[in-house]
Order: C-alpha cells, then structure tokens, then sequence
C-alpha cells in the first residue's frame, strides 16, 4: 500500500491531524512520484481545510497543483476552487450577519472577494464563484458609504478621506457610486476646515494665540486644496467667511492689545477673501490701517534716535522694514490715500537719511 493510500484511509476515518502528521513525514523522506506527491499535499490541504485552516489548506492545495502530473492537476485545482469558494462564504455569510462595525465589514468583505478571485484563477468558467464577487462586490460599496458617513459624523475627516480615497481607487466601482463618494470626500474636506476654524476661535477664547493662528493657517491650507468643482460655492463661501473672521478678530484683538506688527499677519490674510464682500473687508481695513499707523509713529523716535547716534545703516533698515509694511498693505488693496499720513511720515524719514523712499 502506498503512502498516499494509507493516509486517505486516515483522511476517511476523519484523522485529520493524524493526515497531516503522516502526510508531512511522507514527503519529508522524499523518493516519492509526482503523483504521489501531489496527492500527499492535496490531502494535507484537505485536512487542514477540515480543521478550519484555510490559509494553510491553500498553501498545500498549491503544492499539490505544482508537483502534479498534467493530467492530475485539474483535480486539484476544483479542490481549491472549492476551497476558495467555501473561504469566501464562510467570511461573507459574516458580513451578512452584521458582525462588526462598517470598517470591519469592509475587510471581511474585500478578504472573501480575494478568495472568490483566487478560486477563478484556476476555475476561470466557475459561475458560482463569479456570482460570489458580484454579490460580495454589490455589498462593498453600501458598507463603504456607511463607514464613511460614520467617520464623517464623529468628525474622523482624515480616516474618511483614507476610506473614500480607497473606494474611489477600485476600478470596479460603478460611476454613479463614485459620484457619490466624490461628494462624500468634499464634505470631509468641508467638515475638517469648519472644524480647524472653530478650533482656532476657542484658542483664540483661551489667549493661546499662536496656536489660533496655526489653526487657521492648517484651515486656509486645506481649503485651498480642494478643486473648485469639490465643494458647492455656498459652502465655499462660507467656509472663507469663518477664516475671513478669524483671522480679522484675531487681528483686532492684538490691534487694541498695542500688538501691532504681530496683528498684521492675520489682518493681512483676511484682506486675501475677497468673497466676503466690501462691507466686511473694511472692517478688515480699519484695524489694517490703525496698526500700520502705530507701528510708523512707534518706529519714528527709533530711527531719529539711530540716526542722531550716526546709525545711518541700521535707520535704513528700520525704514525699510516700515516701507515693506505699507507696500504689501497696498498690494493687498489699501488704498495711498487711506494710508495718506503713515506714508508722509515714512517718506520724511527716508528724506532726512537722504534717500529717496524705494
């Protein structure tokens, strides 16, 4: 009696782990046929499949389709086909019953369409495993959308962009589905800039100032990322107008702390959301022009005093710094006029350390 004969009756008597044992020391001592070999490793594939191993089952029902014959081979083929078709049930039988949270469900549900696939590798006219994917494929999207609406709601937006990202990266997803996706993804984008803007308010709340502006700078970042046809121009809109006013309060409030230069960044900033409208950029402005006021009457004593010392140089470049000021202010649309006296006072500046205003 063979090797192989012997161990299949243990395989009948249901000695599974008795099989493998047997089969693995079989092999081990080699001077074995092809077809020997191949039915000792199909028989451990079959026994660890029996005892719920069902990668390991793979891994020998592979062994066994390499070393046997040709005229074996189809055999052990429609075991792991079988294999891969009962695999992939087991896990979405699973899903079907609601076992874990949408996440999960997605894993398990990609981890039987891996089986269902591998099973048509070596069964490529299987109907029933090509029904498997598409059923198992039809369920993958609800639960993608659903673990998404989830994350969106407790605010989880960078783990939801991940999750759609994924979905939108399977070239098996439908279009209308992608279109859904699409607006899912510019809802977290939406939701996260909503949510850094009003972090940025509460720090502002607590006096942590640098980490408020951090804040709004994170916000103004990634809503700049987002292509125009990625979120509707309302929220757009109402997004800048949320970064327009943090930026404009945080502004104000280092204007009346006597914070001047430190406020022009953030009022500077607002000036770039146009959008908002002339009415709400000039309550932008008014704070714009009275810092820059102050710092050229704070910076005139500095100068003149450097300059009576015989610091020409370093007078310069307190000059130059002013200048610098008032030139990026008008860049960003405020007007000579409106900055008609911090203008003269800088240009009477650079006229005493004779030099003409750059």
């Amino acid at each position: 009696m063979s090797a192989s004969d012997r161990i299949y009756a243990l395989w009948e008597g249901k000695q599974y782990a008795v099989v493998e044992s047997e089969a693995t020391a079989a092999l081990a001592r080699g001077g074995l046929s092809a077809g020997e070999t191949a039915r000792l490793w199909g028989l451990i594939g079959l026994a660890r499949q029996e005892q719920g191993d069902v990668d390991g089952a793979r891994a020998a029902l592979e062994e066994a389709i390499m070393s046997a014959p040709v005229e074996d081979r189809a055999a052990w083929q429609r075991h792991m086909a079988q294999l891969a078709l009962h695999a992939g049930q087991a896990l979405l039988a699973r899903v079907q019953a609601g076992a874990g949270d949408a996440g999960e469900r997605i894993d398990t549900l990609r981890a039987a369409i891996a089986w269902f696939e591998s099973g048509l590798t070596v069964a490529a006219d299987d109907e029933t495993l090509h029904d498997a994917v598409r059923t198992a494929r039809a369920g993958l999207w609800p639960t993608y959308e659903e673990a998404a609406t989830a994350l969106l709601q407790r605010q989880e937006f960078h783990v939801a962009r991940r999750l759609l990202r994924e979905a939108q990266a399977d070239e098996d997803c439908p279009p209308p589905v992608q279109a859904s996706f699409r607006e899912m993804l510019a809802a977290t984008f939406g939701g996260e800039v909503g949510q850094l803007t009003a972090d940025a308010i509460r720090r502002m709340q607590e006096g942590k100032e640098e980490e408020c502006l951090a804040a709004l700078d994170r916000a103004e970042t990634l809503l700049g990322t987002i292509p125009e046809e990625g979120i509707a121009p309302k929220r757009r809109q109402e997004l800048e107008r949320r970064l327009w006013w943090g930026y404009t309060k945080l502004g104000i409030r280092r204007v009346d702390g006597g914070m001047w230069e430190e406020a022009l960044e953030p009022l500077l900033r607002a000036l770039n959301f146009q959008g908002v409208g002339a009415d709400r950029q000039e309550e932008t402005r008014g704070p714009l022009i009275r810092a820059l006021d102050a710092i050229v009457d704070a910076r005139s004593p500095l100068i003149q005093r450097l300059t009576d010392e015989g610091d020409r140089d370093g007078a310069l470049v307190t000059c130059d710094k002013l200048w610098a000021f008032l030139r990026t202010a008008m860049e960003r649309g405020i007007g000579k006029d409106e900055l008609g006296p911090a203008l003269e006072k800088t240009q009477q500046l650079f006229e005493r350390l004779g030099k003409r205003k750059p």
